[in-house]
């Protein structure tokens, strides 16, 4: 279980990158933000549509600092089911 939410919640973080990638730089191939869970600076390199790294970096760009990198919000829920 515990296998897919990680999968669930890496596929959510990719969508919620890809678009903010329009704004957030001006390589389509990396994003920049404050990840949400201290604030502190970071930037994601893709690469055919995969997250190769996520690493610290030291400032943001201007047109970044707005940008919340997390996680998204998943409801595994199913009503009705069985």
């Amino acid at each position: 279980m515990l296998k897919i939410l990680k999968i669930a919640v890496s596929a959510i973080l990719f969508l919620a990158i890809v678009s903010m990638i329009a704004c957030s730089s001006s390589d389509p191939d990396v994003v920049t933000g404050l990840y949400y869970t201290d604030n502190k600076p970071v930037e994601i390199n893709i690469k055919d549509g995969t997250i190769m790294a996520v690493k610290r970096i030291t400032s943001l760009p201007e047109q970044s600092r707005d940008l919340i990198i997390a996680p998204g919000f998943i409801d595994n829920q199913v009503n009705g089911f069985a």
